[in-house]
């Protein structure tokens, strides 16, 4: 696909989810795949390869809605989405509009606003998870230097 192409469906992926979030729903992949599909049905030709471009077609989409609510509600940014949620009264410096959480078997982006407890501690759990991992990984990268160095291996040039 080209990148004109690809960026044309990734804006359209943006397009849901933002009329979601402005209807406070949830973001469930296989909906939006769905959604956007329907929209280009009309593009498809009948005949006895239609199959083959309604499989690949759904793949596609669903790999770029994945990759899209992962961007905007995933556990590592890519890109800063502006809030959309007004929470009055409660500063935000890090809160996301939506986190993505597992319901019924799929991963789904919910709005902060509907999250149980336990998906809220699940993700604040994770972070510090995450956050442990991150430092001691920082940690095992200065004793490999320090290894190195003892070890009289070469570093790499500059």
């Amino acid at each position: 696909m080209s990148d004109s192409n690809h960026e044309r469906l990734v804006s359209e992926v943006h397009q849901v989810l933002d009329g979601l979030t402005k209807q406070g729903r949830p973001w469930i992949p296989s909906w939006i795949v769905n959604a956007i599909c329907q929209q280009h049905s009309t593009a498809l030709r009948d005949g006895d390869h239609q199959w083959f471009w309604i499989y690949n077609g759904h793949s596609n989409v669903r790999q770029v809605v994945r990759k899209v609510i992962g961007e905007r509600a995933g556990d590592t940014k890519v890109m800063e989405q502006p809030r959309q949620i007004e929470m009055p009264g409660f500063e935000r410096i890090h809160l996301n509009d939506y986190y993505i959480v597992r319901r019924k078997g799929e991963d789904i982006g919910v709005p902060i606003t509907d999250m149980t407890d336990e998906e809220i501690e699940g993700k604040a759990a994770l972070y510090r998870s995450m956050g442990k991992t991150c430092y001691n990984h920082a940690d095992e990268l200065d004793r490999f230097r320090k290894w190195r160095r003892l070890a009289e291996l070469p570093a790499a040039a500059e």
